[in-house]
Parts: structure tokens; sequence; C-alpha cells
């Protein structure tokens, strides 16, 4: 009897010896999954670029995130998300643009070791986020200021010139135009200055 009860004596104590090495190797394990998610998030994180984008055609906006090798300009996979600005929108509103296909233009971008670039879209994505410059372009179309109006988009979709059109458009009335004279007043005292400055502009291209 004596015999046996050692022999179980010995056994519990192996069995407890075993259950907490078990426990210490999950522990490790379960340390050594959160840390390799971790670094993958933390290189997934560093390696992000996002950049923005403005199509010159219609006015439409794209924001991408671009996971790439660290350091590096290989790109593993973009995640693209696309909307309207409210110029675009008053746009697709009075069907003034054709249909097309998307010409995006680089306007702003940051992330995997960049801290800003720039690219050519950068001034027609200011004229796009304009609110008032949305309004004078739908209240030329109502009032027949076609003429008016393709001025004012011409320069809109053009790199160099897009950054003076929505100055056309500050102060405007908040309550909007009563008529076609109100608004050819106020067209009138705004687009010869503008006008010259898209001359000079022109002059050095």
């Amino acid at each position: 009897m004596l015999e046996s009860n050692a022999f179980h004596t010995d056994c519990n104590f192996t069995g407890g010896t075993s259950t907490t090495m078990d426990r210490n190797k999950w522990l490790w394990i379960t340390f050594f999954i959160l840390a390799v998610c971790a670094l993958t998030a933390l290189a997934a994180y560093s390696s992000l670029f996002t950049y923005s984008e403005v199509c010159n055609k219609c006015g439409a906006k794209r924001v991408t995130r671009d996971f790439l090798i660290p350091l590096s300009k290989i790109s593993v996979f973009k995640i693209h998300t696309a909307g309207s600005t409210p110029v675009g929108a008053a746009l697709a509103k009075m069907a003034a643009i054709p249909p097309h296909e998307h010409q995006w233009l680089f306007c702003y971008g940051c992330g995997n070791g960049v801290k800003c670039a720039i690219g050519p879209g950068r001034n027609i994505e200011f004229a796009l986020m304009s609110e008032n410059l949305a309004y004078l372009l739908s209240a030329c179309e109502l009032y027949g200021e076609r003429a008016e109006k393709e001025k004012l988009l011409a320069a809109l979709f053009d790199p160099r010139k897009a950054q003076y059109v929505p100055y056309v458009a500050i102060g405007i009335p908040e309550n909007g135009f009563q008529d076609a004279k109100a608004l050819r007043q106020c067209i009138k005292s705004r687009m010869p200055d503008f006008e010259d400055t898209m001359a000079s502009i022109g002059k050095h291209p």
C-alpha cells in the first residue's frame, strides 16, 4: 500500500509539471502570434501611401490607399474610394459633361517615407471644392449665360488656371441671384479681371 501511494504521488507531480509546461508553451505561442500581428500592422501602416486625384473631365474625386513594400514603389494592392465634389455634382446635375473615361490627375499624397507629394491636380481640386463656384456655374446654366460658364469651365480644368476660378465666385449673394439681370451684373463686375488673368497666364506657358 505504501508503494502504491508513492506511485500515485509521483504521477500527480509529473502531471502538474506537464500542465505548467503546456501553459507556458501556449503563452509563448500566443505572444509570438500577437507580436507578428503587431509587426505586420506596423509594416502595413508604414508602407501605406495615401493620395487624392481628380478627374479633369467631370470633377470627380478619388482617394487611393496604396499598400506598398516598405520604402519602395512596388505596390501590393490598392483601395480606391471615389466620390463627387460640389462643382462636380453641379455639373452632373446640369448634364454639362458628356460620357467619358475618367482622366485622373494627382493632387496630394503622403506616406511610405514621403511627407508631402503634390501634383498638377491640386489646383483643380481646390477649385472643385468651392460651393460658391458650384452655385455660380448652376446660375449661369439656369439664366442662359452659357458662354461665361464655358470660360469658367475651360479654366477650371486647366492645372495652370484652376486656382483663380473660385475667386470669381467669392462673395456672391447668399440668398442667390434673384434674376438673370442680377447674375449679369455680377459677371460684368468680375469677369474682365478674370479674363485678363487668364490671358496673362496664356502668354507664359
